[in-house]
């Protein structure tokens, strides 16, 4: 009789510890698919003026839609139609242009398609992306007209 319960004890301590160590197993998992601190999402509410901070908003688009373009921005587009919304700001036209996203001083928004006010955007805080972005304008913007 006194087998039978340590059976009983040793099955429920057995069947205790396997549950412990499969969960800490799953965290262990789950940091390597979804790493603590993510700085990208996809997003459909978005504001230029957010991502500006006290720094110059830099923009490439292959085409700008009924959105307006905070001052003093620096923009390049694909094409010069359409641009009445960049008052003042600077406009470089750049026929090379195949991306849309917008650099501000330590965030960005990479748009799935042109600019325009119900595009879905990726927001992200990524430095190594924001500097690739910022060196991405620098090229499109030497290279425009």
């Amino acid at each position: 009789m006194f087998g039978d319960k340590m059976d009983l004890l040793s099955i429920g301590l057995g069947v205790l510890i396997g549950i412990i160590v499969t969960a800490f197993m799953v965290e262990i998992g789950m940091r390597k698919i979804l790493p603590w601190g993510v700085t990208s999402r996809l997003t459909s509410v978005w504001n230029l003026n957010e991502i500006k901070g006290n720094k110059q908003l830099l923009i490439v688009a292959e085409k700008i839609e009924n959105v307006e373009i905070p001052k003093d921005s620096r923009v390049v587009v694909k094409q010069k139609e359409g641009t009445a919304r960049i008052k003042g700001s600077e406009v470089v036209v750049n026929l090379n242009v195949h991306s849309n996203f917008a650099v501000g001083a330590d965030r960005a928004l990479i748009f799935t398609s042109s600019i325009h006010p119900d595009a879905f955007t990726v927001w992200t805080t990524n430095e190594k992306m924001i500097s690739r972005l910022t060196s991405e304008f620098n090229r499109l913007w030497m290279e425009g007209k």
